[in-house]
């Protein structure tokens, strides 16, 4: 995805994100066309495989309630879904299949699928793409099958014209670098998203903005991309052969990974057999494997329970959980429009921050640009910050610094520790980086370890 500057490095956090998570809240808002609770839908995986929210819509609150769809369920329209990592769905009319897919691992920020049902007006299917990857497949014979899409305030509508056709569709949303959070945000204040239509098999006509574009499978016109900021690309790109990053992987250490997601998944399903979704994610949490913990992590995240990912930062005692965590937190702030003044204003109103302290914190969660790091300012400030009064603001400076400073990961500083021995730290980083200069630079062999 060319356009964009995804980059994994601007992950914020760790401890500090407790006094952030605990107290913030998410801001739903749909173009939902629906009002109706009607089954527009069916589950075609297994108990365990979608999570869905039935408080959703344009008047989803904070506290909804998520639980574990049955095998087979009725899917409702106004629902919010999300899927675990190959989650299968079949349309009301058995026109369209759907398949949730997402990488818990991808450069890009699309750790989970979700997506909002809508009842369909003379079409097969119609949705809201909320979050990351799906794919969708005709299963209509003899006729074309028609799927609307709703994304962000863009509507797209594709004509997927014989059976067995399939596209797939990717959202990644983000604030990227260099995009400093502001406290009177206007209409283009909002995350960077990015749409990528992709033809697999057959051909899809994607209608969007008054245009046709006519789509094919390689070699062909395969590829087309929608962003916020410039809209629709004018043409399609033609591919010869379709991206490896679609088709299932042959690198051993990729293989490895996809082997331990689906494990993950397996192991989740079992579980929701016979308990609640809680439940669920309390077992992974606790579990000594790092991949059932990352796992539930980001599943906190991806059904907005921050509180229990506040709760688990606060009593993890492993550093991988916390940079999981940090990771779907990230994530969450950047998935839609405001979600950081949601975070801006929780901090003012319920934990008492003062309005220049919340935005600290909130420009902390933003990525800094090379030019800021770039002046020696930059590490003044962070420093100074080792001893904030508040647990966030000190956090998350740490957090910059140990990934900017490596030479600095010697120095024995705990956020949590008394004042007395953090300013002992401070001073430590004062003599690293004195005022008025840079960090030293590391020497090009060195690789960043996290803590």
């Amino acid at each position: 995805m060319d356009r964009l500057s995804l980059t994994r490095s601007a992950r914020i956090g760790l401890l500090a994100l407790l006094a952030i998570a605990a107290f913030a809240t998410f801001a739903f808002a749909r173009d939902a066309k629906s009002k109706s609770a009607a089954a527009v839908a069916t589950s075609a995986s297994p108990k365990g495989m979608i999570l869905r929210c039935e408080e959703a819509g344009e008047k989803w609150t904070p506290g909804a309630k998520w639980e574990v769809a049955d095998d087979k369920a009725a899917l409702s329209a106004d629902h919010l879904l999300v899927g675990l990592p190959g989650a299968e769905i079949d349309s009301a009319n058995k026109a369209v299949h759907v398949r949730l897919l997402t990488d818990f691992d991808s450069p890009l920020a699309i750790l989970e699928p979700a997506i909002l049902l809508h009842t369909p007006e003379k079409l097969d299917l119609e949705l809201t793409l909320d979050r990351g990857m799906i794919e969708l497949v005709s299963t209509k014979k003899g006729n074309a099958a028609f799927v609307r899409v709703h994304v962000r305030d863009a509507v797209f509508d594709l004509t997927l014209y014989t059976p067995g056709t399939k596209v797939t569709l990717l959202l990644a949303s983000a604030w990227v670098k260099g995009v400093p959070f502001t406290q009177k945000p206007g209409p283009k204040d909002v995350p960077t998203a990015e749409l990528m239509f992709v033809v697999q098999k057959g051909d899809v006509d994607v209608r969007h903005d008054g245009r046709l574009n006519a789509l094919a499978a390689p070699p062909g016109p395969a590829v087309i991309r929608w962003d916020n900021v410039n809209g629709i690309d004018s043409t399609a790109t033609h591919l010869g052969k379709l991206p490896a990053w679609i088709l299932p992987p042959t690198d051993p250490a990729e293989k490895e990974k996809v082997r331990r997601l689906d494990e993950c998944v397996a192991a989740f399903c079992k579980d929701a057999a016979d308990h609640s979704l809680s439940e669920v994610l309390d077992h992974f949490l606790s579990s000594d494997n790092r991949s059932h913990r990352h796992f539930a992590v980001i599943l906190l995240g991806a059904t907005d329970n921050l509180r229990r990912l506040a709760q688990e930062l606060n009593s993890t005692k492993y550093p991988d959980t916390w940079d999981a965590s940090v990771k779907a937190l990230r994530h969450w702030i950047g998935r839609g429009p405001r979600q950081d003044m949601v975070l801006y204003n929780r901090l003012v109103e319920l934990r008492g921050l003062k309005p220049t302290e919340a935005a600290t914190v909130l420009h902390f969660l933003h990525t800094p640009d090379d030019a800021e790091l770039a002046r020696p300012e930059t590490y003044e400030m962070l420093i100074d910050y080792l001893n904030s009064r508040h647990l966030a603001i000190r956090g998350l400076a740490f957090w910059h610094l140990y990934r900017l400073v490596p030479q600095g990961r010697s120095i024995p500083y705990d956020p949590l520790a008394a004042e007395e021995e953090r300013q002992k730290a401070r001073n430590l980083w004062k003599e690293l980086i004195p005022d008025g200069q840079l960090p030293p630079k590391q020497s090009a062999n060195k690789q960043e370890q996290r803590p």
